[in-house]
């Protein structure tokens, strides 16, 4: 499955690379969020006659849960994969990531090594974790690849660039029928994905064996989306997927948290970011009841493990780690509204 936005520049190799994947019978299911670069005149002037691909385009842009969401409809194999359309895959990674999906009945999803695009020497992802707050640490970004990290082991979530899984884990997990939350736009929909499989009792691993290519944030987007829709959905993954004492232990920290960033925002006056972290913390009251739902479906029909197991491939919060996120919001504090 890839999905594209604005991708001009990616997608005409990002899809050779695919179609010259070894051995595995595959189909490619290609859709569209009504870019506007270009992108999708090549994708169909180049492979809309190619067997292996389907082209679906969409009206709008629909944001990465919607537009997967919509892909999957259309898929038929037992293994999925979502592939940014910024990538770029060796021959062999499909198969890795299957032999590993095969292995084992517990192991749910799988994600390959992620080099960068533009330095195949650095690393873009080795796997994602959390701490107990839900702030995401992405291990070995922008390391030197030494093949430090080439060894199989449980990841916490698996990058959204290029995840694979069963179609089996996905039936028992979709949250209202979907596999991503669709009031989930853009960020977190991956890890809001792998906890609900791991309450479900399914492994991620990261399979160093597969390599993918990956540019990072190549589809153009606006810095205040990144700041409304990161933080609203990472309070929205918390009060969904803890058990009711972690909720309480930690969503009122995070809250307090996610407030002080945005009175940082407005000390600089950085007045649009402000108002957007805002409107992400009214957005979750305001919609409380909604996403009550939903965690009424993940604890009571999909759990079937503690949070004690589910919180092992989590950090523990260390404060150097929560001023590096201030260090961060000065990054983005000079970026473009």
């Amino acid at each position: 499955m890839i999905l594209n936005y604005n991708g001009a520049g990616f997608i005409e190799r990002c899809l050779e690379s695919v179609l010259e994947t070894d051995s595995l019978f595959f189909e490619v299911i290609f859709v569209d969020n009504a870019s506007t670069d270009g992108s999708v005149d090549t994708a169909k002037e180049l492979f809309e006659e190619n067997p292996y691909i389907r082209i679906i385009l969409n009206d709008e842009n629909l944001g990465f849960a919607k537009g997967n969401n919509l892909a999957l409809e259309h898929a038929k194999g037992d293994y999925i994969v979502f592939l940014n359309n910024d990538t770029e895959v060796a021959k062999n990674w499909l198969k890795e990531l299957v032999d590993v999906l095969k292995s084992s009945p517990r192991i749910g999803a799988v994600q390959p090594k992620l080099l960068k695009l533009h330095d195949h020497k650095r690393i873009d992802s080795t796997g994602g974790f959390f701490d107990f707050l839900g702030y995401a640490y992405v291990r070995g970004e922008g390391e030197l690849d030494k093949r430090q990290y080439d060894h199989s082991r449980e990841i916490f979530y698996a990058d959204g660039a290029s995840l694979a899984i069963k179609r089996s884990a996905i039936d028992e997990t979709r949250l209202n029928g979907a596999v991503f939350d669709p009031d989930y736009f853009a960020y977190y929909e991956d890890s809001d994905l792998c906890w609900r499989l791991r309450l479900r009792g399914y492994r991620i691993v990261f399979v160093p064996t597969s390599v993918v290519y990956h540019a990072r944030s190549a589809s153009k987007g606006l810095p205040l989306k990144l700041a409304f829709h990161s933080t609203k959905n990472h309070i929205a993954t918390l009060i969904k997927n803890y058990g009711l004492g972690k909720l309480v232990k930690y969503i009122f920290p995070l809250l307090t948290f996610e407030s002080v960033r945005a009175l940082v925002f407005l000390k600089w006056r950085r007045l649009g970011h402000f108002w957007a972290m805002m409107r992400a913390i009214l957005w979750n009251l305001k919609n409380l009841k909604k996403t009550w739902k939903k965690r009424q479906i993940v604890q009571y029909l999909i759990r079937k493990t503690p949070d004690a197991l589910t919180m092992e491939q989590m950090n523990k919060i260390r404060l150097i780690d929560l001023y590096s996120h201030f260090k961060s919001l000065h990054n983005v504090s000079h970026g473009e509204n």
